[in-house]
């Protein structure tokens, strides 16, 4: 047994080292997709291209615009001075270089208009001035309507005298006593001033209300189940600061980044609390099933070197983990304790004949050995063909839990033994414990196996009728 001992102590402390040296955790949703299917390549290229990082917004709410701004501005530069952790920080923005852009924003009713101008004064763009005295023009407008079609002349004629009446304006403002300058083509001044109008803004609302502070954070964090959960805290002390300098305004933190934050964070909480709870509950339930401390100690200290031993398997095989096979955890805690319990107590029955410690662990092998390998076996053979699965993470999930059982199995069949072997031998004279006789409360049950039976269907085709809310 010494030697049993210490080589599941080695194992356990290898397995261990390589899972914390090796096994990570990869918190992308990618990571749960098939990386062949159709809509993940294309998911991909997307993020190859764009980028996959989503924005944070920081949200200002105060009672006029002038309040807002100067925040604003306050917690640009707060955030832009740590470029290490933000960057596209964005408050207000600049449209002046639009400009250079504004053909892309016109129609193409506007664009022709455009381009018929330009056709008509390409003469007059290259240096023939001589095309705007009055003769050059009358002689051009009837060309112009020469070559327009006999159906179509009524119309050209009008809109050439619209454009006369235009001409004529403009002359009479140029002329007049103020010498001002009124454009012969107010569609196309309108559009160019429309371009022109557009400057530099803060991102705030129209009603003055709400102004905005959007960023990415610079780096990913995708070691940890809360992702960037150091860049989240330093933003909510800024924002803090922030808030006592200007009371007058709210100020708010929002994006997926955070809400995934907030929702991880709480999930990790509660999963570690429940854990540590359901532990506690198991050892609880085992121990007043077996009237003793000791053996159960002993089940879990097995237990907890086969999930130490699963680790050191996973990062072997599959070299991380994901969102849902890190999971894998509560499986083992649920399923891989049962060979113990069942060895353990098959154990306690033969002790209780009458047998030895060494004697009693070989026929409690012998009896129920077979038995709890096929439990073993079935469950993990299970979990493997989860494994052929297309969606990565279920399919990652039942590879490791499917290895995790057959380690548990392991570890309760021969490091087990080996530990009840060295703590019993030395107390071979005290008593053994004695396991929670549920005799009293089966034998109703058995007594009347034709009612136990009715209520047993009865049961399962009431609980059935729920079934229609699954799907």
């Amino acid at each position: 047994p010494a030697a049993t001992i210490a080589l599941g102590l080695l194992a356990t402390i290898a397995a261990g080292g390589l899972a914390a040296t090796q096994l990570s955790l990869r918190t992308s949703r990618a990571e749960l997709l098939c990386p062949q299917s159709d809509y993940n390549r294309r998911w991909l290229s997307y993020t190859a291209e764009f980028g996959d990082k989503e924005d944070v917004v920081l949200v200002v709410e105060g009672a006029r615009r002038e309040l807002l701004v100067p925040v604003l501005d306050h917690l640009a530069e707060a955030v832009s001075a740590e470029p290490q952790r933000f960057q596209d920080v964005l408050h207000r923005y600049d449209l002046t270089k639009v400009g250079s852009k504004g053909l892309h924003y016109l129609d193409f009713k506007q664009l022709d208009e455009i381009e018929g101008f330009l056709r008509k004064a390409e003469p007059i763009l290259r240096g023939d001035w001589a095309q705007l005295n009055l003769g050059n023009l009358a002689g051009w407008m009837e060309a112009g309507i020469e070559r327009v079609p006999l159906q179509y002349r009524p119309q050209a004629i009008a809109a050439m005298q619209a454009e006369l009446a235009r001409t004529a304006e403009g002359l009479a403002a140029a002329l007049g006593p103020t010498c001002s300058y009124k454009s012969p083509w107010p569609d196309i001044a309108a559009a160019a001033a429309a371009i022109e109008s557009l400057g530099s803004n803060y991102m705030i609302t129209d009603d003055g209300r709400l102004g905005f502070v959007i960023l990415k954070f610079a780096e990913t964090d995708t070691e940890n189940l809360a992702q960037n959960s150091g860049a989240v805290d330093r933003l909510r002390q800024i924002i803090a600061a922030a808030q006592q300098k200007f009371p007058e305004v709210r100020i708010g933190l929002t994006g997926l980044p955070i809400i995934e934050n907030d929702e991880m964070r709480a999930s990790q909480f509660s999963s570690t609390y429940t854990t540590v709870l359901s532990f506690l509950g198991v050892f609880a339930i085992i121990l007043l099933a077996f009237g003793g401390a000791l053996h159960v100690t002993l089940i879990m200290t097995v237990l907890a070197a086969g999930a130490v031993w699963a680790c050191g398997a996973a990062a072997l095989a599959v070299g991380h983990l994901n969102l849902l096979s890190a999971s894998f955890g509560s499986i083992l805690f649920g399923l891989g304790i049962d060979y113990g319990i069942a060895y353990l107590s098959a154990y306690l029955t033969v002790r209780k004949a009458g047998r030895d410690v060494r004697r009693a662990l070989l026929e409690a092998a012998e009896d129920h050995g077979p038995a709890i390998a096929a439990a073993a076996v079935t469950s993990a053979v299970a979990f493997f063909m989860v494994g052929l699965t297309e969606f990565r993470g279920i399919a990652q999930l039942g590879v490791i839990a499917g290895m995790g059982l057959l380690l548990c199995w392991i570890a309760s069949m021969s490091l087990l033994p080996a530990l009840v072997l060295v703590v019993d031998r030395r107390r071979a004279d005290a008593p053994a414990p004695v396991p929670l006789q549920l005799d009293g409360l089966l034998r109703p049950l058995t007594d009347r196996p034709y009612v136990s039976a009715a209520g047993l269907l009865l049961t399962t085709a009431g609980l059935a009728l729920g079934s229609r809310h699954l799907w």
